[in-house]
């Protein structure tokens, strides 16, 4: 939704965004979540609560103040299409239960994607896909589930791959966060995109990464990096080490890497 309302903001429109409930994105960290608030209001892209608002005769009644409209856009998240040959599947929240492997509460069959309520994104579902043909082809695979970025096309862009914040903390895990801003970045200053960060979240005893957050021009792309560094169970110590061109917007894994 946050994609649709700047780009109808960006052509001359003036969109409201109608929430049902906050935070708009549930799997996003809280911090990015601030970011995505404090960019739409510095965008003048209302939020209002659905809850806290009256809708009448095309416009939203929000604290004494009226908004008219001429269209809503439905943007809610998808429910699962349930196949209705299989009948005794077990079920949670609406979706198809899976285990790590994706099977489902019946031996041999397998839900990958939307249906099981695990991810909505497109390459999540193509992972979970490979993997249960691996599962049914008997390759051993990872018990713990594999991180995966979650992408927002937004204006900058904003990534994220790994543990939360808040599940880190939830975990009990000692952990520190190194964050460095791309007001710091040659190639973004040079390029007039320099409204940014990155979030490197780790654990302290090893340093291994555990959580990576972009907000940037391209960190969709760049959130990729983070992706095969924790693949290998990567330490800020290895960013650090590894020599990145300059300039170039990706140095910032490597400064964000050398901060103690």
């Amino acid at each position: 939704m946050v994609e649709l309302a700047q780009f109808f903001n960006m052509i001359g429109k003036e969109p409201i965004i109608l929430a049902d409930e906050l935070p708009l994105m549930p799997s996003l960290d809280s911090y990015l979540e601030s970011f995505i608030q404090k960019k739409l209001k510095k965008d003048k892209i209302p939020l209002i609560p659905i809850a806290e608002a009256t809708i009448k005769d095309k416009s939203i009644v929000f604290k004494d103040k009226e908004y008219p409209f001429d269209m809503a856009i439905n943007v809610s998240f998808r429910d699962a299409v349930l196949p209705e040959t299989v009948p005794d599947i077990t079920l949670e929240k609406g979706f198809i239960k899976t285990d790590r492997f994706h099977q489902s509460s019946i031996p041999g069959i397998y839900a990958a994607g939307d249906v099981n309520g695990k991810s909505y994104l497109a390459h999540v579902a193509s992972a979970q896909a490979l993997e249960v043909i691996d599962t049914i082809m008997k390759v051993e695979l990872p018990r713990e589930d594999r991180s995966y970025p979650l992408n927002i096309y937004s204006e900058p862009e904003m990534a994220q791959i790994g543990m939360t914040e808040e599940q880190i903390k939830a975990a009990g895990i000692d952990y520190k966060v190194n964050q460095y801003s791309l007001n710091a970045n040659g190639k973004a200053l040079a390029e007039g995109t320099s409204e940014g960060f990155i979030r490197i979240l780790y654990e302290t005893k090893y340093h291994e990464v555990l959580g990576v957050q972009m907000v940037s021009e391209h960190a969709t792309d760049l959130i990729s990096e983070a992706g095969i560094l924790m693949e290998l169970e990567g330490t800020t110590f290895d960013l650090a080490r590894t020599i990145h061109a300059h300039p170039t917007v990706a140095e910032v894994y490597m400064d964000a890497g050398s901060i103690e």
